[in-house]
């Protein structure tokens, strides 16, 4: 069975870290992004500016 996982169609930011995420089955929902703080490394720095966060936007269906 190839069972295909759904693909973000759209990505709404709604302000501080959180994020509405809309998948091409229909599902949608806000998600709160501030968990990425807790890991290590320095490509997530650049996020934690809440001016910059908001520039998200959809690569290939991948959050970039």
């Amino acid at each position: 069975m190839n069972k295909m996982l759904p693909k973000i169609v759209r990505v709404k930011p709604l302000g501080g870290y959180r994020l509405e995420l809309v998948f091409n089955d229909g599902a949608k929902g806000a998600f709160d992004f501030s968990w990425i703080f807790d890991l290590v490394g320095p490509m997530k720095e650049p996020l934690r500016d809440e001016a910059y966060f908001p520039r998200v936007f959809l690569e290939n269906g991948a959050l970039s």
